[in-house]
C-alpha cells in the first residue's frame, strides 16, 4: 500500500510554539470518537480553548494521514510531553474490537517513517505517560501490531 500525508490548512487560535530540539519520541491516542474527521478534531480543541488539533498526525480508519500540527511545533496532547509527536487514530478503541486494516498499515507507515526521518526510537501509548490518567488509545488498540 503507498501512503502519503495529506497537508490540511487549519486556523489556528493561538501562534504555535517551536519545539527547542527533536521530539523525544511519538505518543500514539485514539479520537476517542466511532467516526470523526482531523477537521473535528481541530474544532473539538479549538473549543476547548486550545490553539487547534494537539496532534502532529491524524489517521482515518480509511488509512488517510492528515497533517495535524507541523512536525516542528510542540504538540498538546499528552501532559507534560509537548516534546513528544503525537499521533491520533480515528476510532475508540475502548469499545471497538478491530482496528481496519487500512488504518493500522498507514499508522505503520507513519511510525516507521518518522523514526527514520526525526530519528526517533520511542513509541508509547498515550496511558504510558508519566502523570497521564487514561486509557487512551484503549483497550482493543492494536497496539503489538502496531509496533511489530
Amino acid at each position: 500500500m503507498a501512503f502519503s500525508i495529506v497537508n490540511k490548512k487549519y486556523r489556528w487560535a493561538y501562534p504555535l510554539t517551536e519545539r527547542a530540539g527533536k521530539p523525544k519520541g511519538i505518543v500514539v491516542h485514539n479520537a476517542a470518537a466511532t467516526h470523526c474527521t482531523a477537521g473535528d478534531v481541530h474544532e473539538w480543541h479549538l473549543s476547548n480553548g486550545w490553539s487547534g488539533i494537539a496532534y502532529h498526525a491524524f489517521i482515518d480508519k480509511q488509512g488517510r494521514i492528515y497533517r495535524g500540527r507541523p512536525i516542528r511545533a510542540t504538540g498538546a496532547h499528552t501532559l507534560g510531553a509537548g516534546s513528544w509527536l503525537g499521533i491520533c487514530f480515528e476510532g475508540n478503541y475502548d469499545r471497538e474490537k478491530t482496528m481496519p486494516k487500512a488504518q493500522l498499515a498507514a499508522g505503520r507507515w507513519l511510525i516507521k517513517r518518522w523514526k527514520k526521518n526525526q530519528p526517533l526510537k520511542t513509541v508509547k501509548r498515550h496511558k504510558d505517560m508519566a502523570g497521564n490518567q487514561t486509557s487512551c488509545p484503549g483497550k482493543w488498540f492494536p497496539w503489538a501490531k502496531l509496533i511489530a
